[in-house]
C-alpha cells in the first residue's frame, strides 16, 4: 500500500494530456480517464485508503485526453465504459501520458 508509512511524493496539476492505447498499441476512444489524488497520510485502519477524482474526461476518436487538475494527481485511472478493459498510470506526467488498458 503505497504511502502506508509516511506521506507520498507530491503530483502534478494543471493541463494534463495523454493517449489511451490498448494491449496492441491501438487507440480507444470513448474511454473515461480520472485524475485521482490520494490523501498524504494513508490511514492504516478503516476505512483503508481515501482517493478523490479531481477530474474526469472521455479519450476522444484518436485515444487522445487532456483535462485541468485543480489538485495534484498521483494517478491516472481509466476504464471503458462498459469496464471491460481497466488500466492505470502512477507516475502522471502533465504531457505524454500513455495509458494502456486491458481486459
Amino acid at each position: 500500500m503505497p504511502g502506508a508509512f509516511g506521506p507520498r511524493c507530491a503530483g502534478v496539476k494543471g493541463h494534463i494530456s495523454g493517449i489511451v492505447l490498448n494491449a496492441k498499441g491501438r487507440p480507444v476512444a470513448g474511454a473515461i480517464v480520472e485524475g485521482v489524488c490520494i490523501q498524504r497520510w494513508t490511514i492504516i485502519f478503516p476505512p483503508p485508503g481515501f482517493e478523490i477524482v479531481d477530474c474526469s474526461t472521455k479519450s476522444d476518436a484518436n485515444g487522445r485526453f487532456a483535462f485541468t487538475a485543480s489538485r495534484k494527481l498521483d494517478e491516472l485511472d481509466v476504464h471503458t465504459p462498459d469496464f471491460g478493459m481497466t488500466g492505470r498510470l502512477v507516475h502522471v506526467f502533465q504531457e505524454g501520458n500513455i495509458i494502456r488498458v486491458s481486459p
